[in-house]
C-alpha cells in the first residue's frame, strides 16, 4: 500500500508540474538553443602598456681582477704575514725575503764605490795639472835654448857668407871655406832640434797629454759609475724582497711559508678584486649592435636569493670569437660580498623597447598574407580590424594601429569567427559572464533518474 501510495503521488505531482511549467519551458528552449548555437568567444580589453623583447644569456660570475703576485728576489722566506681568506689592501706587506746576503752585497759595492771616487780624483788633478807650473818652467826653458840657437845660425851664416865671398876671392882656403860651411850646417841642426823640441812641449805635448789626462778621468769615472749601478740595483732587490699587494681584494691562494725556500712552480699569492663581478656572456651578431657601453641590464644569480641584480656593461669584444659569437662584459658591484667566484648567473638583455601602445597575446594576431588583424567584440558580433604591428616577443605583440584603449578583442575563439558573425561573450578579462554560467546541463535529467531509482527500492 505504501508504495501504491508514493506512485500516485509522484503522478499527481507530474501533472501539476506539467501544468505550472508547460508555458515557461516553451519559452527558454528556443532562448537556450540559439545561445548554445553561438560560437563561444574570450575576450580581453585593449590597453596600452610598455613591452620589451628580452633575451636571457648565462654565465658565470668572476672577480674584477685577479692577479699573481710574485718575488724577483729568490731565496729563503722570512716572514708570511696572510694567508687564503683574508682581506688585504693596496701595499700591504704580504710576505718578506731574507736579505741579510743582498745586504752585505751592498756594503761591499759601496767600499768598492769609495775606491773608484778616489781614482776620479786622482785622474781629475792630474787633467788639471797638464798646463801647470813644471810645464811652464820647461816650455821657458826651451824657449831660451831656441832663442840661442837662432843667434847662433844667424852667426854661422854670416861667417859662411862672408868666408865665400874670400874665398872666391882667392884670399881664403878651401879649408877654411868647407870649416864655415860645416859651422854653418851645424848651426842649422841644431836651430831645427831646437825649435822641435819647443813647439812639442808648447803645443802638441801640452793636448796629447790632455787627452790622455782626459781619458784617464772618463776611464776612472766609468768605473765609478759602473759601481754605483750595482749598488742602485742590489738596492732595488732589497726592495723587492718585500713584496706587496698591488691592488685591494681578498687571498684566494697563498703557496709561501716562513723558513722555506721559496718555490717557483707556484705563484706565492693570488689576490682577487670582489668589490666588483663581473659576468662574461656571448650574444649574436643580430644582438651585439643593440648593446652599448654603459647600459644597465638585469642579472639574476640562483646563489643570491634568486633577486634581480643591475649590471652595467663594461665591455664589448669588437670581433666575434671562433663560435661567431661576440663576447660582453657585464659589472656587478659586489660591496655587499654576496657573489661569489664561479656562482651561475643569467643575463636579461632588452633588444627592442616600447611603451605607450597596445600590447596583446601573440595567438590573438591572426595574418592573411600581408595582413594582420584581429576580432573585436561589438554589440555581439565579431569585427575584423586591421592591425599594424611593433615589437614582437612571442609571447605578446604590440600593436601601433588599428585598436583604441577599450576595444574588445577577441582573444580566444577567434579563429572559428568571420567579419559580422555574432559570438557569445563566456569571458572578458578572465572572468566568466553570466552567459557562460547559463549553459544547458544535464543536471536535471540525472536528477529524474535518480528520484526514480530511489523510489524502486522503496
Amino acid at each position: 500500500m505504501k508504495v501504491q501510495f508514493q506512485l500516485v503521488a509522484l503522478s499527481m505531482a507530474a501533472v501539476i508540474g506539467l501544468a505550472g511549467c508547460g508555458s515557461s519551458q516553451e519559452e527558454t528552449e528556443p532562448a537556450a538553443a540559439t545561445a548554445q548555437a553561438l560560437t563561444a568567444v574570450e575576450t580581453q580589453t585593449a590597453t596600452a602598456e610598455e613591452i620589451g623583447n628580452d633575451s636571457t644569456y648565462s654565465g658565470t660570475v668572476a672577480p674584477n681582477e685577479t692577479v699573481s703576485v710574485f718575488s724577483q728576489v729568490s731565496g729563503m722566506v722570512a716572514q708570511v704575514n696572510y694567508d687564503v681568506g683574508d682581506q688585504v689592501e693596496k701595499g700591504d706587506v704580504l710576505f718578506q725575503m731574507d736579505t741579510e746576503s743582498i745586504r752585505n752585497n751592498i756594503a761591499q759595492l759601496q767600499a768598492s764605490y769609495e775606491s773608484a771616487l778616489a781614482n776620479v780624483k786622482v785622474a781629475q788633478t792630474s787633467l788639471d795639472t797638464v798646463n801647470g807650473a813644471q810645464t811652464q818652467i820647461q816650455i821657458e826653458s826651451l824657449k831660451t835654448a831656441l832663442d840661442n840657437a837662432q843667434m847662433a845660425l844667424d852667426t854661422a851664416k854670416t861667417t859662411y857668407e862672408n868666408t865665400k865671398v874670400l874665398f872666391e876671392q882667392g884670399f881664403v882656403s878651401q879649408t877654411d871655406m868647407t870649416a864655415a860651411e860645416d859651422a854653418y850646417k851645424n848651426a842649422q841642426n841644431a836651430y831645427d832640434q831646437a825649435k822641435s823640441s819647443y813647439d812639442l812641449t808648447s803645443g802638441q805635448m801640452i793636448e796629447e797629454n790632455t787627452q790622455k789626462a782626459q781619458a784617464s778621468l772618463e776611464a776612472a769615472q766609468a768605473q765609478a759609475n759602473a759601481v754605483q749601478a750595482q749598488i742602485a740595483s742590489a738596492q732595488k732587490s732589497l726592495r723587492d724582497a718585500t713584496v706587496t699587494s698591488p691592488i685591494s681584494g681578498v687571498v684566494t691562494a697563498c703557496n709561501v711559508t716562513a723558513g722555506t725556500l721559496m718555490s717557483s712552480a707556484q705563484a706565492p699569492f693570488t689576490i682577487e678584486d670582489t668589490s666588483v663581478m663581473k659576468v662574461d656572456i656571448n650574444v649574436s651578431e643580430e644582438t651585439v649592435n643593440q648593446i652599448a657601453l654603459g647600459d644597465t641590464v638585469l642579472v639574476k644569480v640562483g646563489a643570491s636569493a634568486g633577486e634581480d641584480m643591475t649590471g652595467t656593461v663594461t665591455l664589448i669584444h669588437p670581433a666575434a670569437n671562433a663560435a661567431g659569437m661576440y663576447g660582453v662584459e657585464i659589472s656587478l658591484d659586489n660591496a655587499a660580498g654576496d657573489l661569489k667566484t664561479g656562482m651561475f648567473a643569467e643575463v636579461s638583455l632588452t633588444k627592442e623597447e616600447g611603451g605607450d601602445a597596445i600590447v596583446l597575446p601573440r595567438d590573438a594576431i591572426l595574418t592573411t598574407g600581408d595582413e594582420n588583424y584581429v576580432y573585436i567584440e561589438e554589440g555581439g558580433k565579431a569585427v575584423r580590424t586591421p592591425v599594424t604591428l611593433g615589437i614582437d616577443t612571442g609571447t605578446q605583440v604590440q600593436v601601433l594601429t588599428g585598436l583604441t584603449e577599450g576595444d574588445a578583442v577577441i582573444v580566444s575563439g577567434q579563429n572559428y569567427v568571420e567579419d559580422g558573425q555574432e559570438v557569445r561573450v563566456v569571458a572578458r578579462d578572465g572572468e566568466a559572464t553570466q552567459t557562460a554560467a547559463t549553459e544547458p546541463s544535464e543536471n536535471a535529467a540525472a536528477s529524474a533518474d535518480a528520484s526514480e531509482t530511489d523510489a524502486k527500492e522503496e
